[in-house]
């Protein structure tokens, strides 16, 4: 114990005689290895840090890549969704027509057939009654003006420009003085009579190529109508199958909603039907009154002595495209005044103008006032934006389902319902 005790005293008296300067250097080395300390826990901070960046990165591209691929497989999916889409709602406007066929005491199955039947012959007369006539139309025309342009130049070359402009009868005296009488020079009349003849061979030329380009189209025609009769089997397939099951699919689609939504969903569905319903038959009666009113407009200049060709086709025509909205009407005319213009001539051409301009007058302001009024409450510019944007995305048919499509948006986004 008396050694432990000397150890202890000595050990003392050592610290004792520490100098100041030496406990500023222990200071000091206690300062430094705390510091070494904290720059280890800093590194280890870092080099974790980074870890969890890294693990982040690479989580952060394999979620980039896996929306890029969700993203293709959509992208190459959009042409199913369309078709999905466009039978849907070809479903809803066709469930008025299949309700008038069950209210004649028919099944459900037999109504589904007849209607989704007429629908297909609908849609197939529509595509050829108008192609191979405009076609046809064309080709006429093309070929009158041909004949026109080569009996000028043979016109021409018989009798020179000045026998021409005064045989033609479109002068009037005191215009062909002036013209001959500044003219008169016949090296001037000459040049302009060859520069003339050339500008006519330019022109033929071009017509003739015309005519070939409306052969390829024809060519192009059978192909294109080839995809088309695909596409619309898919969507009468599948819009007979939404009708046979509607009320299976209308509980799905409100379920997805939750069960919060799920009324609240299954009646804007139901309404949705309604509507569409509603307009469908009303724009179907518009196109018949349409036709049946150019055909009976027809039927009275023949009386007159006016015979129109193609009065049939015309006047389906006619009712067929007035279905596309606010431009169909105008489109339709097209058709209705080429045949006025070959059949008799430029004054026949403008008393169709003139009849096609007072039955869509009639149809603005008496039918649709009377059919449509307050159908669907859509707002024009809706209508307009959902026609660009259907035309862009779905082409024609895009056009034609505008109305359904802003009628779908409209009452899915309205806070009140019946």
């Amino acid at each position: 114990m008396k050694l432990f005790g000397n150890l202890i005293d000595h050990g003392k008296n050592f610290l004792s005689k520490i100098s100041p300067a030496d406990k500023q250097q222990l200071d000091e080395i206690k300062k430094l290895e705390k510091q070494i300390q904290s720059l280890q826990e800093e590194e280890k901070k870092e080099k974790k840090d980074m870890m969890i960046t890294n693990r982040h990165f690479i989580k952060f591209w394999f979620v980039g890549m896996l929306m890029v691929f969700l993203g293709f497989i959509l992208f190459k999916s959009l042409d199913v969704l369309y078709l999905i889409l466009t039978a849907y709602i070809v479903s809803i406007a066709m469930e008025a027509v299949i309700d008038i066929f069950q209210r004649w005491k028919a099944t459900r199955g037999i109504s589904i057939t007849i209607a989704y039947f007429l629908l297909a012959v609908f849609l197939l007369s529509g595509v050829v009654l108008i192609v191979p006539f405009v076609a046809n139309q064309m080709t006429e025309i093309i070929n009158l003006f041909l004949i026109k342009m080569n009996a000028f130049q043979l016109a021409l070359q018989d009798k020179g420009l000045v026998e021409v402009l005064r045989s033609s009868g479109l002068l009037s005296h005191y215009v062909e003085k002036e013209i001959f009488h500044n003219f008169s020079d016949p090296a001037l009349i000459t040049n302009i009579q060859t520069k003339l003849q050339t500008s006519l061979v330019e022109l033929s030329n071009m017509w003739s190529s015309y005519a070939q380009m409306i052969g390829n189209f024809a060519v192009n025609f059978v192909t294109g109508f080839a995809t088309f009769l695909t596409k619309s089997l898919i969507v009468i397939t599948l819009s007979v199958l939404f009708s046979i099951e509607k009320v299976s699919v209308m509980k799905f689609i409100a379920s997805l909603g939750g069960e919060r939504k799920y009324k609240y969903i299954y009646i804007k569905l139901e309404k949705i039907y309604k509507k569409l319903g509603i307009w469908l038959k009303s724009r179907l009666l518009l196109s018949l009154y349409m036709a049946i009113a150019l055909y009976v407009s027809l039927w009275i200049l023949e009386l007159f002595g006016i015979s129109i060709p193609n009065k049939v086709s015309v006047s389906l025509i006619f009712g067929l495209l007035d279905i596309i909205p606010y431009i169909g009407p105008i489109v339709g005319s097209i058709p209705v005044i080429l045949a006025g213009l070959m059949g008799v001539g430029f004054w026949g051409g403008a008393l169709l103008f003139g009849i096609t301009f007072l039955i869509n007058t009639i149809e603005n302001n008496v039918m649709v006032p009377l059919l449509m009024n307050k159908t669907l409450g859509i707002n024009t510019v809706v209508i307009f934006i959902s026609m660009i944007l259907g035309g862009m995305i779905m082409g024609l048919v895009g056009v034609l389902l505008a109305v359904p499509i802003a009628a779908i948006i409209t009452l899915l986004f309205e806070k009140d319902f019946d």
